[in-house]
């Protein structure tokens, strides 16, 4: 292991470390929007990891989930844009605590999870959520819903129907897809030689051509 990269284990172990005492950034940033949105009357919900610890399942996180209607996420942005909390880029759903430099991901009620595609499960109205403590949170029942449908079809919009790993890539897919996918294709192993067996390669030969020498000349036979 190199210097960076235990630099790295041993940053992320004392994140963990704060994490589990409560007293990450990631906690810091999410009382700081909860209590901004219970000052308003915005109605949310915490989803995503912090849902969970809130529930007992102990998970590591980086960011905020919310659940907001579009009404509470134009109001949030009318009065706090720009007052410790900045989009990622203009428009955008998602933003960033400037003060812990924690992300800020919010979904909306109605929308369809995963690829955005429509599904028999969407998000929920902020109205179901439960109190823990001073925030709120969704119910399991309706994170676990949420966690399967967005399992159903995890894939942008722009990638099409999934694809099993090595097929071959549809009509106008990017140069090198053809040569990505082949890596990904499955190949047989056989154990008793250790290797990929290779190739037969058939020899083309002109009509009237006498065929190739045999590459083991066989022996005469012995008496």
């Amino acid at each position: 292991m190199g210097a960076t990269q235990a630099r790295a284990f041993h940053d992320g172990v004392a994140f963990a470390e704060r994490f589990f005492m409560g007293e990450s950034e990631v906690q810091k940033a999410l009382q700081k929007v909860c209590a901004a949105l219970d000052a308003d009357g915005i109605p949310y919900a915490v989803a995503g990891a912090m849902a969970l610890n809130a529930h007992g399942y102990r998970r590591v996180t980086t960011d905020v989930d919310r659940l907001l209607t579009r009404a509470g996420l134009d109001a949030f942005k009318a009065r706090h844009l720009g007052r410790g909390w900045v989009e990622r880029f203009p428009g955008s759903k998602r933003m960033r605590d400037t003060e812990h430099n924690v992300k800020i991901d919010i979904v909306l009620a109605g929308d369809y999870p995963g690829d955005g595609l429509p599904k028999p499960v969407a998000f929920p109205d902020p109205a179901v959520a439960e109190r823990a403590g001073a925030v709120a949170v969704l119910p399991v029942k309706h994170l676990v819903e949420l966690k399967l449908a967005s399992g159903l079809s995890n894939r942008r919009p722009h990638e099409g129907p999934r694809r099993r790993p090595g097929a071959h890539p549809p009509r106008g897919a990017p140069r090198g897809a053809r040569r990505r996918a082949r890596r990904l294709r499955p190949r047989r192993v056989f154990p008793h030689l250790g290797r990929h067996p290779p190739r037969r390669r058939r020899r083309l030969t002109r009509p009237g051509t006498p065929p190739p020498p045999a590459r083991f000349p066989s022996h005469p036979p012995t008496a």
